[in-house]
């Protein structure tokens, strides 16, 4: 199974957990929220590795630190508009709807951007063709 297919069902396995997690904060106050917040972190950290890990495999040294920073700052900076936005709807509907709407969201993006890509790479490439792929080589 072609590399990119892998990753992209790696992804797909653990964006459905931080949804999940959304909506088990929503419902469940005390340890058993706690736990749904602490299996985000978890989920999201695993994902972390495979993209990094693919990261590692498909770009050259030269450009590798420089799309690790430009993802992280692009990390970043969605949490810094996104969390101005979370806090006042706190204020303005209460946790749970805010948390509820974060598991909304979170499902909008999961079925419009990830199972996209997992569907065409699925069909693109067969699972039982193992060629390699040429390592990208990006000249200035």
């Amino acid at each position: 199974m072609n590399r990119n297919v892998k990753l992209l069902y790696g992804f797909s396995f653990f964006n459905p957990f931080m949804i999940d997690d959304h909506f088990g904060m929503a419902l469940f106050f005390g340890w058993p929220g706690i736990v749904f917040g602490l299996l985000i972190q978890i989920s999201r950290g695993l994902g972390d590795v495979l993209f990094l890990n693919a990261l590692n495999e498909e770009i050259s040294s030269a450009f590798r630190a420089t799309v690790i920073s430009m993802t992280n700052v692009g990390t970043r900076g969605s949490f810094v508009l996104v969390g101005p936005l979370v806090d006042y709807g706190i204020d303005a509907w209460g946790l749970p709807s805010v948390l509820s709407a974060l598991g909304i969201v979170s499902s909008i993006v999961f079925v419009a951007l990830i199972l996209p890509l997992v569907v065409q790479e699925g069909e693109l490439i067969p699972a039982d063709t193992h060629r390699e792929r040429p390592t990208p080589v990006i000249r200035p």
